[in-house]
C-alpha cells in the first residue's frame, strides 16, 4: 500500500509514526524524504492490524422463514482474530440495525432471521478484531424471504457500488 502526503516541507521531513492510514491502523517508522513537495510512504501489509472490509455480499440461500448470507473475507485481515458484524435495513431506508448483537460471528456466513414476509432488506458487514473496525462493506442488493415454504431460491447479488 501506498500513501502519499502532498505539500510536504523539507522542514518535515524525518521519522514519522503513522497511527491510522484510510481504513487500515497501521504501527510502524519510516523515514520520510520529499520529492518535488510530496512524500511518499510505503506500507508493509504485514504491519497492517485493522480488518479491511468484507466483499462480494450476497444472499446464498433464501427461505420462507430466513436467508443466509454469505461473503469473502477482508484483504488484509490483520494478525488479530477476527470476527463480522452484519447489519440490516429495509431497502432504501438506509437506517441499519445490527442482526448479530449478542454473538461474535466468526464465519463468514450468517443466517438472518425477524425478516417480514413481502419486505425487502439490504445487509451490509464489518470486520472486528481487537484492533478496530473496518468500514462496512458495499451494501447488497434488495433481497426478500421467497413466498412458498420449502422452496429455496439459491441467489447471487454482486456488489452494486462502493460506499
Amino acid at each position: 500500500m501506498d500513501l502519499t502526503v502532498t505539500n510536504s516541507l523539507v522542514s518535515q521531513l524525518g521519522r514519522f509514526k503513522v497511527r491510522q492510514c484510510l481504513a487500515f491502523s497501521v504501527h510502524l517508522e519510516r523515514t520520510l524524504c520529499a520529492l518535488d513537495g510530496a512524500t511518499r510512504l510505503i506500507v508493509d501489509p504485514g504491519q497492517v492490524r485493522t480488518p479491511g472490509e468484507p466483499t462480494d455480499l450476497h444472499a446464498s440461500e433464501i427461505f420462507k422463514s430466513y436467508v443466509v448470507l454469505s461473503w469473502d473475507p477482508p484483504s488484509p485481515r490483520g494478525p488479530a482474530p477476527l470476527w463480522y458484524v452484519v447489519e440490516k435495513c429495509v431497502a432504501g431506508t438506509g437506517v441499519w440495525q445490527r442482526v448479530n448483537a449478542a454473538v461474535r460471528l466468526h464465519s463468514p456466513r450468517c443466517p438472518v432471521f425477524d425478516l417480514h414476509d413481502g419486505q425487502e432488506y439490504q445487509f451490509r458487514v464489518c470486520s472486528v478484531n481487537v484492533y478496530g473496525s473496518s468500514q462496512a462493506s458495499a451494501p447488497s442488493g434488495p433481497i426478500r424471504k421467497v413466498d412458498v415454504d420449502g422452496e429455496a431460491r439459491h441467489e447471487h447479488v454482486s456488489d452494486s457500488h462502493v460506499m
